[in-house]
């Protein structure tokens, strides 16, 4: 648990955010998120820290893939805790501090200015079910991982619909299979919608001629033949 809650040297209320002055008018500092695990022992680690006034349910939040409690304290602090593989690498480094979140009322016009100021996008806005369903965006910057969240539900919005999973099916004259963890990584990380899937070794012309195999069948996804010269 020593790994939760480490503060920065500088207070997030004074971190340099942009030069933008019209920018700033914009944004208002909401709370910081740690990252913690597992996210009960986060929790009493909090309330030996300070006063805690409230604690959020626990939900679980399908696009940031982990769950989240806000806790507030009677001293104006506000702390998003966030457990999951989203934040295990930043554990393993020994790092709570995962985000600091402003409060903006105009989610878009401030996220643009934001990427005009070099920040690139982490998370396009999707409903936060933490705060009542209202939009939020990470977004990386210069000085570390920034969550904007709208101060007012936007009315009417929908989120995209979710693209149909679609199967990459591959076939090889070798093992292929290694290969497996790496794209399934990269699937995920790129948030393409794609499954890999592997057909048994040396099936190349078995697969493209039975009408009945993976590859034949896989008319909406994508084939890929795997041969080696030597082969």
């Amino acid at each position: 648990m020593g790994e939760i809650l480490r503060q920065p040297e500088m207070s997030i209320r004074q971190l340099p955010i942009v030069s933008d002055a019209e920018l700033k008018k914009q944004i208002r500092f909401h709370h910081n998120g740690f990252a913690c695990h597992p996210i009960e022992a986060g929790i009493r680690h909090v309330r030996d820290l300070y006063d805690v006034t409230h604690i959020s349910e626990i939900l679980f939040d399908q696009h940031q893939d982990a769950s989240v409690c806000l806790i507030e304290a009677n001293t104006d602090i506000h702390i998003d805790l966030v457990s999951g593989p989203q934040v295990e690498s930043l554990l393993r480094k020994g790092i709570g501090l995962y985000h600091v979140c402003y409060e903006v009322s105009d989610l878009f016009l401030v996220m643009e200015k934001f990427i005009t100021n070099g920040a690139t996008v982490i998370s396009e806005p999707k409903l936060a079910p933490l705060f009542n369903d209202r939009l939020v965006t990470f977004l990386d910057t210069q000085v570390g991982i920034f969550e904007l969240l709208e101060d007012t539900r936007s009315i009417g919005y929908t989120e995209p619909a979710r693209r149909v999973e679609q199967t990459i099916a591959i076939t090889a004259t070798f093992m292929a299979n290694p290969l497996k963890d790496s794209l399934d990584f990269w699937m995920q990380e790129l948030e393409l919608p794609f499954k890999v899937e592997f057909v048994p070794y040396n099936q190349v012309f078995q697969q493209q001629l039975d009408p009945s195999s993976l590859l034949s069948k896989n008319e909406t996804g994508i084939n890929l033949v795997l041969v080696r010269f030597e082969d």
